[in-house]
């Protein structure tokens, strides 16, 4: 599986006002149904020449965590990693993900919650990436809450969106987001993309 990546630069200027702010680059994964990103899948400091590398491989995670805007996704139980796709992932009374059992839908990450929480739980994807050389792995990109006895379906995405935001951290919930943000789509074979910050729109655009 091909590695993608994502180009981030960001002029002289425009990076020491993001430093004085206090603003982070912040990449996040397409939600459910086309919808933007409600977790930051990755936050971290700008450089002029930034790089985020990942593989389209996923685990699957549960969180007693609410999906409220702060909130970080405290993953109390993993699959394996990478998890298959067409498999369904039972969450056992126990808490811990069973073996896959087959019956899951071709393309999508499916896990079957039989844990029963007061309120439910929170699904999602997890992904690991390396920014700018660094690793950091396992962390959530997306966040669905999830009844007992409910069987969730979760759709990997390779569009991801970049911004920049204050006082966010990586796999946190961001249902509340300060600065326009730029999907970048990679569909068709491409694997590598390349945006600028605009300091007079205050946003990416593509290169």
């Amino acid at each position: 599986m091909p590695n993608l990546t994502l180009n981030a630069n960001i002029g002289q200027e425009a990076l020491t006002l993001l430093k004085q702010s206090g603003l982070l680059v912040v990449v996040g994964k397409m939600g459910a149904n086309g919808a933007p990103p409600n977790v930051a899948w990755l936050a971290f400091q700008p450089f002029s020449a930034n790089m985020v590398t990942w593989e389209e491989e996923y685990s699957i995670y549960a969180s007693t965590t609410a999906i409220q805007n702060g909130a970080t996704l405290q993953q109390l139980s993993t699959t394996p990693f990478p998890a298959a796709t067409g498999q369904v992932y039972p969450l056992t009374a126990q808490g811990f993900f069973g073996p896959p059992q087959g019956g899951g839908a071709p393309g999508l990450y499916t896990a079957l919650n039989q844990f029963n929480n007061p309120g439910g739980l929170t699904f999602g994807l997890a992904q690991n990436a390396r920014v700018n050389g660094q690793p950091m792995n396992g962390n959530a990109v997306s966040a669905v809450a999830t009844p007992f006895q409910t069987i969730i379906a979760l759709a990997p995405s390779t569009t991801v969106y970049i911004w920049v935001q204050q006082q966010v951290r990586s796999g946190t919930v961001v249902t509340h987001v300060s600065a326009p943000q730029t999907a970048v789509e990679f569909t068709g074979g491409v694997t590598q993309a390349t945006v600028v910050y605009d300091l007079n729109s205050g946003h990416f655009v593509r290169s």
